[in-house]
């Protein structure tokens, strides 16, 4: 009875103390996942008190073989909770907090000899049964089970070789056997990996240890990729490196650290070819981002009228397709926009007739938040994003126009702006703008009201009756962008 007894107070005092130490390490889980097996043990003990009473042996003949068994659960069972509460605090916290990932083998392999050595602990002071006599009377049944699972116990002993050399773990992008995919499974017997067409490839351990494996990335989340790009002969190097240098600066899927490089690789029969290095963190979408680099590096060339040859070996006849603006329908577009209604006819027609006819593809970045934008846009076409801090604050479409600010005074882009599709723009450049416009002071300030008047207009600010009445807040706004324009062009 005594006994019982003990071991009932046991468990209970194990289990306060198992719930206490999970309250001071805030690990829930220390818990949730042991409190079946007190139960268990709980039960099992107060079967035992039962057991142990006077009054148990008038209705049970064989109380003391229902014991025998009953504490041989216990130990089985204690056995299970003490395994598993070493596996959570270790395994699943002291070395997660310390950020250090252990294997599911190594766990696994841990564990196993953990109850291994348990259950032949049971065996030899409960169950009587002397461990030595017992590998000695197996030596002959292991040496046959050897052999006949020779190639599962050389996949078994491989992968825990793999796990302890910390070569590979679940997450990594290998390519084995000219198979690419991401290790999602790393067992006893074999390597699980899982393509981009979501197809699953399973290498056993002992082959992936004796064959090339290819480790994709630097194993700090860095991939690095390349590309390679031919150019016509007639463009100068360094304007296309810096063509394309612009391009993947707008890229958010291109890092910026680890820098990407771009350098002239061959001069090709028909094109000198360039190739990009560049680092990625997710190489499952490297194909989708490669993709995109291509689409906004054509936009760019087309933008910069930079040529990607056919191969000389053929010819073609080629024409332009009759898409770009007249002056008069340049001239009839820039009309609309209240700034440059300030200008006298003369010099509105000479900055109409210079002014550029760009495109821009979807998600291409335009201007950039912090940098200087050296030009003012009128939208033909398409619709924009602007982007503050990473949130959307506008969307401009057909007739709006964009970067009046930028050169009139010269300044940082306060925001980003990217296209949000195919987009058409007039883009009127500053060193256009300042070569034509004889800036005074009387034009400045006409300047300064009419951009001050726009950005009450796209603020929502205007009066109810949507008059353009310049009120006392708008006219220290007007004064302080007018002292940047003077300031800007220098007038005394």
């Amino acid at each position: 009875m005594k006994l019982s007894l003990i071991m009932v107070a046991a468990v209970l005092l194990g289990f306060v103390l198992n719930f206490l130490l999970a309250k001071i390490l805030a690990f829930s889980n220390l818990v949730r996942k042991t409190y079946l097996a007190y139960f268990a043990l709980l039960v099992l003990s107060f079967l035992l008190v039962l057991l142990d009473a006077e009054i148990a042996a008038t209705f049970l003949m064989q109380v003391e073989r229902i014991r025998y068994y009953l504490i041989l659960f216990f130990l089985v069972t204690l056995l299970h909770l003490v395994v598993k509460s070493i596996g959570l605090l270790f395994f699943d916290y002291f070395f997660a907090k310390r950020l250090l990932s252990v294997p599911r083998l190594l766990k696994d392999v841990v564990m196993f000899l953990l109850y291994l050595t348990g259950i032949l602990l049971i065996f030899n002071f409960y169950l009587d049964i002397k461990i030595t006599v017992f590998l000695a009377s197996s030596a002959v049944l292991t040496i046959v089970i050897g052999l006949a699972l020779q190639d599962i116990l050389g996949n078994i002993f491989s992968g825990i070789t793999l796990n302890f050399e910390r070569i590979l773990k679940q997450g990594d992008w290998i390519e084995y056997n000219e198979n690419q995919g991401q290790v999602v499974q790393f067992g006893w017997r074999s390597i699980v990996i899982r393509d981009l067409d979501k197809n699953q490839l399973i290498i056993p351990n002992q082959s992936a240890s004796k064959g090339d494996i290819k480790l994709f990335g630097d194993g700090q989340g860095h991939y690095f990729l390349r590309m390679e790009i031919g150019v016509s002969y007639r463009h100068a190097p360094d304007f296309i490196i810096t063509t394309i240098s612009q391009v993947l600066d707008g890229c958010d899927a291109v890092l910026k650290k680890p820098a990407y490089n771009i350098y002239v690789l061959d001069f090709d029969q028909s094109a000198i070819v360039y190739q990009i290095r560049y680092a990625i963190r997710d190489y499952a979408e490297r194909n989708h981002i490669a993709g995109e680099i291509r689409r906004q590096v054509w936009y760019a060339f087309k933008r910069n009228g930079i040529e990607i040859p056919f191969p000389i070996r053929n010819v073609y006849i080629r024409q332009e397709a009759a898409t770009m603006l007249s002056n008069s329908e340049k001239a009839e577009i820039l009309g609309k926009i209240p700034i440059l209604q300030v200008l006298n006819p003369k010099k509105f027609a000479e900055i109409a007739a210079k002014t550029e006819e760009v495109l821009f593809g979807k998600g291409e970045l335009i201007i950039h938040e912090g940098s200087h934008s050296h030009y003012f846009y009128q939208i033909v076409s398409g619709t924009v994003e602007v982007v503050k801090n990473r949130s959307r604050v506008a969307l401009l479409k057909k007739g709006d126009f964009f970067g009046e600010i930028s050169i009139v005074t010269g300044e940082m882009a306060n925001a980003s702006v990217y296209a949000s599709e195919e987009t058409k723009l007039l883009a009127i450049s500053a060193e256009l703008f300042r070569s034509v416009v004889e800036m005074n002071h009387e034009l400045a300030e006409k300047f300064a009201e009419v951009i001050v008047l726009r950005q009450q207009e796209t603020s929502k600010l205007r009066k109810e009756n949507g008059s353009a009445v310049i009120t006392k807040s708008q006219t220290a706004a007007k004064g302080k962008l007018l002292e940047r324009i003077i300031k800007y062009f220098g007038i005394h």
